[in-house]
């Protein structure tokens, strides 16, 4: 009698887990595992072929079956070794719809020497559901949630996640994400910027997310599309309005005080700092003194004048010639393309009445020697001298009055 195709009981099970299979077609009772042309690991024993934990999927065993007066007979038999995703896409399958899945738990069962594995599926209202693992029926990809209309977005902001989660479907959707942003957002798919349409994979469609920096409006306005071959494919979206306005400017230091000398004109302009503006205006200035560009035409400025702001660094400020001390302020505004902002500079004119203090001075007999006291600043002129054992008067007119 000729020896028969061999087949197993049932061909499906867990990778990683034990298979026991009864071995159907058998003539003579003699079979053997040809364990180099199949996965690793099979064995025959006591007519039924066995596995530890399947390692491959698929997982292919070649037995051999033996007769006397006979040529051996090679039967390859490929066994399914279900995934994890597969399993846990067949427990979402269970579950009804609009309900997610809340728990799955995978066990076996020994029947009549076949080792048969099943899923029990828990939803989220506590319902289950058991059946023998398998190839999920196909079904279309569904979206559970879908991240929606977001916050606006005021300000810079670093990646941030719009929260999509992936479908249910199977075969396991694949999925492409597609959409419009303003220039001044960027999208980040699995850690590295993106330009739409990209393609994205499961793991990492949770971590899709977008950094939004600098001057811009507009809305963000992108589409996760799921798709496995079963009609129809689902979307799901994220909007994100977008409204950063320009920052406004900025002065540093915010205050500043400047003391005029009462001769000489002091450059001051280029202690001053400020950020995000183009333009400066003089709205106030205090009642005595004299301010202007010093570029050569030092035309003095006036309320409501404006210069670029290249030229604060030579803002110049002289006394216009009255004595004492005289305080103001010096008000001017930045501005920018987020607004305006003012400094007040606190302006005084130095006292021009000279102090003198007294000197004790050592002079060799028959010779002179200069005091060394520096009036230039006082509008007088001279060198005053002190001779041997003497006293002298220095008169300076008050320049005060």
């Amino acid at each position: 009698m000729a020896l028969n195709e061999l087949t197993l009981s049932h061909t499906r099970g867990v990778r990683g887990r034990p298979f026991q299979a009864e071995i159907e077609g058998l003539t003579s009772g003699w079979v053997e595992v040809v364990s180099d042309k199949g996965a690793p690991g099979f064995a025959v024993i006591n007519g039924r072929v066995r596995h530890e934990a399947l390692p491959y999927q698929p997982s292919t065993v070649v037995l051999r079956e033996r007769a006397p007066g006979q040529s051996p007979r090679l039967s390859r038999i490929e066994i399914s070794a279900s995934e994890p995703w597969e399993i846990e896409a067949q427990a979402a399958s269970m579950i009804g719809e609009g309900r997610t899945l809340r728990r799955l738990l995978v066990t076996s069962v020994l029947d009549s020497g076949d080792l048969i594995w099943h899923v029990l599926a828990e939803d989220d209202l506590g319902d289950t559901e058991w059946e023998e693992v398998g190839e999920p029926t196909p079904s279309a990809p569904a979206f559970a949630s879908e991240p929606g209309t977001l916050d606006e977005v005021t300000e810079d902001i670093d990646a941030t996640s719009f929260g999509f989660v992936t479908a249910s479907g199977y075969p396991p959707p694949t999925y492409l994400l597609s959409g419009t942003y303003p220039e001044n957002v960027q999208i980040i798919v699995g850690g590295d910027l993106v330009t739409l349409p990209a393609t994205v994979s499961s793991a990492q469609v949770p971590g899709i997310s977008y950094i939004a920096t600098g001057t811009g409006s507009g809305a963000i306005d992108v589409d996760l599309t799921a798709s496995n071959g079963v009609s129809p494919d689902a979307a799901a979206n994220a909007t994100v309005p977008i409204d950063i306005a320009p920052p406004a400017p900025e002065w540093s230091p915010s205050s500043y005080n400047l003391e005029l000398p009462f001769i000489d004109p002091i450059t001051f302009g280029n202690a001053l700092v400020v950020s995000n503006a183009d333009t400066i205006k003089v709205i106030e200035l205090p009642g005595e003194g004299v301010f202007y560009i010093d570029d050569g035409d030092d035309t003095p400025l006036a309320v409501n004048d404006e210069f670029p702001l290249a030229d604060l660094a030579d803002l110049t400020g002289e006394s216009d010639g009255d004595t004492g001390p005289v305080t103001g302020d010096l008000v001017l505004q930045a501005i920018g393309d987020g607004g305006t902002a003012n400094i007040t500079i606190t302006v005084t004119i130095a006292d021009n009445v000279p102090v003198i203090t007294s000197r004790t001075l050592n002079i060799e007999q028959g010779q002179t020697l200069p005091l060394g006291l520096d009036l230039s600043n006082y509008m007088s002129a001279g060198t005053g001298t002190l001779a041997n054992d003497s006293d002298a008067t220095l008169n300076y007119p008050d320049q005060s009055a």
